[in-house]
């Protein structure tokens, strides 16, 4: 990956008005591009292990639970909010897990610090992935670059893998394009976020998501932790990862002219930081609750014949309670006393 291809980026007329987005996409209240860090892994040796669990500690807070931990590791611990500790290796090794939702509960400062001290404390990192996320862009990602595939139009990544999901009246449940394999260094998919999380309508939520792992992952954590601005950096890491140039013939990349629609997303200079978190409403939270969760607890109330209360006391039974203050929790506690 060259340095060489690093450049500021402008910002879009208009984009610079909206405030900073949050972890809360779902939303889908406030239209832009948006680059974030989705995954940090780093493994060291089990002998370190005492002194692990400390660090953990000290960043992810002191409430943890025991796990299984991750495949290949025989145990673990878990703190709420996506952050897992593995130990119990073949190689005795001891692996970090940072995933996407604790990541995206917090600014982008945030997320490169954790990066910087889990280097710091001597991990070797693992995996990074780097995602940019298309609210309201009209961009048809995954049928474009699907389209491009089957032109022989991709380059850098040259398998691709289609896997997409129809449901009743051939409507998508499901849009992930894949892009190289999983087992290289580097591999990327295109995909409609808003259907996996099943909270916006096909289109509205579009992520493109490069997952950088062995010789790669140094590059790119190297790059994140020298810059001065690593926000800046993520798209052009996303875009020098892969590419779609038209089939001309030639073999050489800098003749094959990029694809119109490629081009567009590529030039953009309105793509930003999701840099802050902006805190959910209890309303917003209610209604990912009903749609999510809350009608089915309701059909299984009914099919299993038991009450609702009973239902969810069974189904949470031994669960440990959120160590993390609930932004709403204001919110709700009026909403309840109006229902008396």
């Amino acid at each position: 990956m060259s340095t060489s291809k690093i450049y500021p980026r402008s910002v879009t007329p208009g984009i610079e008005n909206h405030s900073d987005s949050s972890d809360s996409l779902a939303a889908g209240d406030v239209p832009g591009v948006y680059c974030t860090i989705d995954w940090l892994r780093g493994t060291c040796s089990e002998d370190h292990l005492d002194r692990l669990i400390e660090f953990c500690e000290s960043r992810f807070g002191s409430r943890y639970r025991r796990s299984t931990g991750a495949k290949h590791f025989d145990q673990g611990f878990d703190w709420s909010g996506g952050v897992q500790l593995s130990y119990g290796h073949s190689a005795a090794i001891a692996m970090l897990d940072v995933r996407g939702e604790w990541l995206a509960s917090v600014g982008f400062g945030s997320r490169i610090a954790a990066l910087r001290s889990m280097t710091a404390f001597g991990l070797k990192m693992t995996r990074i992935d780097l995602a940019l996320d298309f609210i309201h862009q009209d961009r048809e990602l995954y049928h474009k670059a699907l389209a491009s595939c089957q032109r022989d139009e991709h380059c850098r990544l040259r398998s691709f893998e289609p896997n997409p999901r129809y449901g009743p009246g051939l409507q998508p449940t499901k849009l992930v394009l894949r892009l190289g394999s999983r087992e290289s260094s580097a591999c990327a998919k295109i995909y409609d976020k808003g259907l996996e999380q099943k909270a916006m309508p096909p289109g509205a939520w579009e992520r493109i998501e490069c997952e950088f792992k062995e010789a790669k992952v140094a590059e790119v954590a190297q790059l994140l932790i020298e810059s001065d601005e690593p926000e800046q950096l993520i798209p052009d890491i996303v875009f020098d990862t892969f590419d779609f140039r038209e089939h001309n013939g030639r073999s050489e990349l800098k003749r094959r002219p990029r694809v119109e629609w490629w081009a567009d997303i590529v030039q953009d200079r309105g793509i930003r930081v999701r840099s802050a978190v902006r805190a959910k409403s209890f309303q917003r939270w209610r209604d990912a609750f009903v749609t999510s969760y809350g009608r089915t607890l309701l059909r299984l109330s009914e099919s299993v014949d038991v009450s609702v209360p009973r239902l969810v006391g069974f189904l949470l039974a031994g669960s440990r309670p959120a160590d993390r203050p609930i932004p709403f929790e204001g919110e709700l506690r009026a909403e309840l006393a109006r229902s008396e």
